[in-house]
């Protein structure tokens, strides 16, 4: 094939890219840019010099770096890491909140021969708002712990509440879940009023937190640990007179959590011999055999070792995919990596919100946390 004939079949295709209602860009197997349409740069923000033929996938991922999308870190290393990625391409899906809210859907697929195309589809519509705050407060004794937070929660997002200590993330937590009771403010669940709901109510909606500690029976087995939780799923949790053979009928329904969690091999051990990673997967474990909707945590990675934040930050992230998850962390690395949207309180009041890229270069939030604690 000739040079021209090349040119004329990449003008074939950037024609019908045009014709497109998603955001499409196609690199081929040399990772430089043959194909795209103007709805991807309006969907991301991108400059319009990043439109023409040849240009490499660095560039992108260059402009994306510098504005802070891969979180901190060096410009350059970052952009090797997602070019390495690149030259072995892998089937991809992920969610990205753009900082004016939108929600866009990114789908990767290598193409044959060589090469990639990736779609970006908004999405905003169908993910809406599954948990929303108005004016919530919490005053303990003229001690304002939770100050007029108004949060909203997005269907099916990892959503990061952070701050420093005593900034009253855990305080937010126990609102939700009405484990302690409000002061004033109102608390929605997919469009219903929750705010005086009791906590097993909450619980049965599809609600269910984890502890900053571990929480589990530490006696019984990884296996038992986990039908306790099923037992309340399925109706049996006033089952606690019968012979405890009778349990062993949610034995392939427990095993089956414990391998999306890793801990099929550990089953029969005590809870108590687990070391302190392994424990806060059995945590996630239970509340998953509850089926939830949404999942609260609180500091999942707290306490642990590099190897063991790696290992649950995978886990969450697989266990996200069809749940939402709002997220109290202090490990700014497991936030950037995980969260779509970023809330950032201190004094008990919401200081900041956005995607990492936005909050990580807020003024404010550097001086007031990131400051103290990261930088």
């Amino acid at each position: 094939m000739t040079t021209d004939d090349a040119a004329a079949q990449l003008d074939v295709l950037q024609a019908g890219l045009d014709h497109i209602d998603q955001g499409v860009t196609v690199f081929d197997a040399d990772l430089r840019l043959v194909g795209w349409n103007r709805q991807v740069f309006d969907l991301l923000d991108l400059p319009l010099d990043l439109a023409r033929r040849d240009i490499h996938f660095s560039a992108f991922m260059r402009y994306n770096a510098e504005r802070g999308e891969y979180g901190a870190g060096d410009v350059d290393t970052l952009v090797d890491i997602r070019v390495e990625r690149a030259k072995d391409f892998k089937p991809h899906y992920m969610e990205r909140i753009r900082p004016n809210g939108q929600v866009i859907a990114v789908r990767g697929t290598p193409l044959p021969g060589g090469g990639f195309v990736t779609t970006y589809t908004d999405i905003t519509e169908d993910r809406d708002f599954v948990l929303e705050t108005e004016g919530l407060t919490k005053e303990f004794k003229g001690f304002l712990a939770v100050n007029d937070v108004n949060l909203k929660v997005r269907r099916r997002m990892i959503h990061a509440l952070i701050g420093p200590n005593g900034a009253g993330k855990t305080t937010v937590f126990n609102l939700l879940t009405r484990f302690i009771k409000a002061t004033a403010g109102r608390i929605a669940y997919k469009g219903k009023n929750i705010t005086n709901a009791s906590p097993d109510a909450i619980a049965a909606m599809g609600i269910v937190r984890s502890f900053q500690i571990s929480s589990v029976f530490p006696h019984l087995t990884v296996r038992e640990n986990v039908r306790v939780a099923l037992q309340r799923k399925h109706g049996m949790d006033t089952h606690f007179w019968r012979p405890a053979r009778e349990l062993n009928q949610l034995n392939d329904e427990a095993d089956a959590l414990l391998s999306q969690v890793g801990l099929r091999k550990f089953a029969d051990f005590a809870a108590v011999e687990l070391p302190y990673g392994r424990k806060r997967a059995l945590e996630i474990a239970t509340t998953l055999a509850l089926d939830p909707e949404l999942m609260l945590l609180d500091e999942p990675t707290q306490g642990m070792g590099h190897e063991d934040v790696g290992r649950i930050t995978e886990l969450i992230r697989r266990v996200a995919a069809r749940r939402t998850i709002l997220m109290v962390e202090h490990n700014l690395g497991v936030v950037a990596h995980l969260s779509s949207w970023i809330t950032v309180m201190q004094r008990g009041a919401i200081l900041a919100e956005g995607p990492y890229a936005d909050v990580s270069r807020n003024r404010d939030v550097i001086d007031a946390y990131m400051g103290s604690a990261h930088v």
